[in-house]
């Protein structure tokens, strides 16, 4: 069980952001050159996600990368390891 004071803790430079532009942004990073499409026949769910981060801040944590190079550089990553990552 956890403690009542303990619980998780956000981690995000804050930033509000969309989700048709946060896949606009992975479909750039990554070369994805398909189209886009949202199905509006399903529910909203959530348009856009933007992360509680006071927690983390308040013990003095700051993001020293911001979400496009954060993304780009894991992505990165992702392609330099693949192959090993498949053969898990």
């Amino acid at each position: 069980q956890t403690h009542p004071r303990l619980s998780h803790i956000n981690i995000g430079a804050g930033e509000d952001i969309t989700i048709g532009k946060l896949a606009r942004m992975i479909a750039e990073i990554t070369g994805f050159e398909g189209k886009i499409v949202f199905d509006a026949t399903k529910p909203d769910g959530a348009p856009q996600k933007r992360l509680e981060v006071s927690r983390l801040t308040a013990l003095g944590w700051k993001p020293r990368i911001g979400l496009r190079e954060g993304l780009a550089l894991t992505f990165r990553w992702y392609l330099d390891h693949r192959d090993r990552i498949r053969r898990a």
